[in-house]
């Protein structure tokens, strides 16, 4: 059974199919950059080039979030959460917090 999105016109494509005709591939935004001294950071985005077929659901959370795997223009596979009906600016600032504290306890 393959996975389906639509488009805007309706039609449907398969989901590992649907960046094919995109012109500027999105950012992957679980691969931010590192600090760089030189504070440039044109060149670092990591972009979207495709996804994995397959995909799970969260056994927790309201919404029971989906978690996809998409590969990066550089060749690794990133985490990604997908979630409807809800606001991802509150797990942005989690994941900022818990990257903190992963820093924090790394350097102890």
């Amino acid at each position: 059974q393959q996975q389906r999105t639509s488009s805007k016109q309706g039609t449907k494509v398969p989901f590992h199919r649907c960046l094919e005709s995109a012109k500027v591939f999105p950012a992957v935004v679980t691969a931010p950059p590192g600090p760089r001294n030189t504070a440039e950071y044109e060149d670092v985005t990591v972009r979207i080039k495709g996804f994995a077929s397959r995909f799970s659901i969260s056994e927790s959370g309201l919404h029971r979030p989906k978690i996809v795997h998409c590969v990066g223009d550089n060749g690794v596979s990133y985490k990604q959460l997908v979630k409807g009906d809800d606001d991802v600016r509150q797990d942005l600032v989690l994941q900022q917090v818990f990257s903190a504290v992963n820093v924090f306890l790394d350097e102890s």
